[in-house]
């Protein structure tokens, strides 16, 4: 499965997530170039790129209604440190 840490994510996880997850291709939007691409864009286009997975830190990426999402079996995974604090 190819995986793709949004930009919100830090960076230097994507080696140790790289080693973690050796039968998985790990990409960093800063490195396939699509580093302040739209949320709705990124969502639309990484399944296009052969991505089946997207982590974020981005609950609003999880709210942005898209059929295709189910459709095509893509996944979104967020952390629990993402939420803000009041």
């Amino acid at each position: 499965m190819r995986i793709l840490l949004d930009e919100d994510v830090s960076q230097p996880l994507l080696e140790p997530l790289r080693r973690i997850l050796k039968p998985h291709a790990v990409d960093h939007v800063n490195d396939i170039v699509w580093k302040g691409k739209k949320d709705v864009q990124v969502l639309r286009d990484a399944p296009v790129r052969g991505y089946g997975m997207l982590v974020t830190h981005n609950l609003g990426q999880l709210r942005i209604p898209t059929r295709s999402r189910r459709s095509r079996g893509r996944a979104s995974t967020t952390s629990p440190t993402s939420q803000r604090r009041g």
